[in-house]
């Protein structure tokens, strides 16, 4: 497991600050930004899943996510990875 550093959490509420005020001028059931290793399956057969650091997901499919869902399926519109140093 990796440390994040201060400037790592800080640079991840950032960037998902700036996208969540995008997506809220958009219209209802856009989509969804998720922060903080956000599971997310990429492929399956076999399964690949990652975590993400900041990753917006389009569409209603993502926004109705079930509760008990253990994974965003499928790639995000954009992911973001914040480097650790």
């Amino acid at each position: 497991m990796t440390t994040r550093g201060p400037r790592h959490s800080e640079a991840m509420a950032r960037i998902s600050h700036v996208l969540t005020a995008w997506l809220d001028t958009q219209s209802p059931h856009a989509g969804v930004v998720v922060a903080g290793e956000a599971r997310c399956r990429i492929m399956a057969d076999p399964d690949t899943i990652v975590g993400i650091d900041v990753a917006y997901f389009q569409g209603p499919q993502a926004v109705e996510l079930p509760e008990d869902a253990k994974f965003y399926d499928g790639p995000p519109v954009l992911a973001v990875e914040v480097l650790s140093l």
